[in-house]
């Protein structure tokens, strides 16, 4: 678990990837050159899927021409933390030159190439234009050599089809690709049986082979004694996509048999450090499942439920979160609020689920709360829940500088709601200091 320093210091700011900590690392460079540097040595994410810092942290180490030997130092070890990588992938498409000759520099390190290579595979218009094409060259053979540049292909189709008969079996790669995905067409039955005709077992063998709404909805007006016995009995026995697809189906259709089980299985303890205390994968899956199945069901049968559930904590409280998020009422407010409060002082990671129940109340009540969860919070995840609270009110005084400062903010998704409600007026006292809002890689468009 990261540490993190206090929210009200610089050092704290850039921990959590706020436009403030951004705009005062640009008005102090000497001094926060160093707290750069560790930010990125030193991944503070909490959540690395769901947290954004790499191109937040390339921007600040070139306007502060940050050296780059230590970096690269960290991201040449065996054992390299990939955030450094990519934070180096970034600077390398956004002008630092040292990187670009790193790049076609054999005496570096061939992983750390690589590593900046396949980071810039989601900017393809800019890799066919700016990366040397020794260094795709390179990533496609180790790709090759892998037996994986066929997959890489259909996952990057843009980026790759640049490079195709440039680069020794790329060109190859797209025909087996193409060749593969008509094979896998040409199994398929040239219609889906009419689902409303097949068996209720019959359909849950279905979803093994398709994934369909249509027999999902299907599966949710099965209604009869038979029927909602043998659903059940698949949610308590089944696996794969039947066991999803029958929780889907009670659910949907509001039946409250599977109470008992989820309460059972949401109590059993998952401890993912101690392999003693961990769910097994089938029991995980069950538990999953039921989630979803306690979510469908109308919220007359599970907000009470929710309410309860929530203090037992663990994966109660996850779907208590989930329900609440949906039909939390105002009601709920205060103590939604009080626990969100308890988890700032705590300093404990605030739980998104808590902030989404109060983005559905919308009571603007809730605006000093958002403020303090957006300017504290240690996951730019949360703190882009607190913006689109305060974007409820974006003239209130609070709301106006928070959101004026998140067009500097890590998270795109922050970026895009400051650019939505700072009228440019706000930002004459701004000029000088770009926004990171539009991003000339990402709208990058075909060349002229």
């Amino acid at each position: 678990m990261p540490t993190y320093a206090p929210s009200s210091t610089r050092l704290g700011q850039l921990q959590r990837g706020t436009g403030a900590g951004f705009l005062q690392a640009l008005e102090a460079p000497g001094a926060a050159r160093e707290e750069v540097l560790q930010c990125i040595l030193r991944d503070p994410r909490i959540v690395p899927q769901l947290e954004s810092r790499a191109r937040y942290y390339a921007e600040l180490a070139l306007q502060l021409a940050l050296p780059i030997e230590p970096l690269v130092r960290a991201a040449s070890l065996d054992e390299a933390d990939l955030a450094v990588v990519d934070v180096l992938a970034e600077m390398a498409a956004r002008g630092s030159l040292d990187l670009r000759r790193l790049l076609t520099d054999r005496d570096s390190s061939r992983e750390l190439r690589c590593g900046i290579v396949r980071y810039l595979r989601d900017y393809p218009v800019w890799a066919s234009r700016q990366l040397p094409i020794d260094a795709v060259a390179e990533l496609a053979a180790v790709l090759l050599d892998g037996d994986e540049l066929v997959v890489d292909v259909e996952i990057y189709p843009e980026f790759w089809g640049a490079f195709s008969g440039r680069i020794p079996g790329v060109a190859e790669a797209f025909a087996t690709a193409a060749a593969e995905a008509a094979a896998e067409r040409a199994a398929l039955p040239e219609r889906l049986p009419d689902p409303a005709v097949l068996s209720t077992a019959a359909l849950l063998d279905l979803l093994e082979q398709f994934a369909s709404s249509e027999i999902q909805a299907q599966l949710a007006q099965r209604t009869s004694v038979e029927d909602r016995a043998l659903l059940a009995w698949r949610v308590e026995h089944g696996s794969s996509a039947r066991l999803f697809g029958a929780a889907d189906a009670l659910g949907r259709m509001g039946d409250p048999r599977l109470l008992d089980l989820a309460e059972q299985l949401f109590a059993e303890p998952d401890d993912l450090t101690d392999p003693r205390r961990m769910l097994g994968a089938e029991a995980r899956a069950r538990r999953s499942a039921l989630g979803s199945y306690v979510t469908n069901l109308p919220p007359e049968q599970t907000l009470a439920l929710a309410r309860e559930w929530w203090p037992r904590g663990g994966y109660f409280e996850v779907v208590a979160g989930r329900v609440l998020a949906q039909h939390a009422e105002p009601a709920d407010r205060g103590w939604l609020e009080a626990v969100v409060r308890a988890q700032l002082q705590a300093g404990r990671s605030v739980a998104g689920e808590a902030l989404e129940a109060l983005l559905h109340v919308a009571d603007r009540r809730s605006l000093p709360l958002y403020a303090d969860v957006a300017t504290q919070s240690t996951s730019s995840f949360v703190r882009c829940l607190a913006l689109v609270g305060l974007a409820q009110d974006p003239n209130a005084v609070a709301s106006a500088r928070l959101l004026e400062e998140a067009l500097w903010d890590c998270e795109p998704e922050a970026r895009y709601l400051a650019q939505v409600h700072v009228p440019a007026a706000a930002l004459a006292s701004r000029r000088g200091v770009p926004s990171l809002v539009h991003d000339p890689l990402e709208d990058a468009g075909p060349e002229d």
